[in-house]
């Protein structure tokens, strides 16, 4: 039984070590490197390793370049390159609200921004 623990506690510091050394734990303020998450890990397995299980979601990973990328689940900004720009419909395919004089597709059975329901031509 005690060799069976002592496996899971060399097994999951490997891990550790494995995983810290793709993420940036710089402004951590447990453990900022991986030889603090290994060694603590590996001697302090019951209080480091969970510790290490609730920061790791927030440490951003480390890319080839040394900067980090967000963590999923977070929002970034994308290059101003890569934004499709607003599909606008043509001036002349547009009508004006009269409850709230927004701008509106011609088709448009019901205002967007106030809900007004316009009449149907036939």
């Amino acid at each position: 039984m005690g060799g069976l623990v002592v496996l899971i506690i060399i097994g999951t510091t490997v891990w550790v070590g494995v995983d810290t050394s793709g993420r940036d734990f710089s402004q951590s303020k447990f453990a900022r490197s991986t030889a603090q998450w290994v060694i603590g890990s590996l001697f302090l397995w019951i209080v480091a390793f969970p510790a290490y299980l609730a920061l790791r979601g927030r440490a951003p990973r480390k890319t080839a370049r040394g900067r980090t990328s967000p963590t999923p689940g977070t929002w970034m900004a994308a290059p101003a390159a890569s934004v499709p720009p607003p599909s606008q419909p043509p001036l002349s395919a547009s009508k004006r609200c009269p409850d709230c004089a927004e701008s509106v597709r011609a088709e448009a059975r019901k205002c967007r921004f106030c809900g007004h329901a316009f009449a149907l031509v036939t």
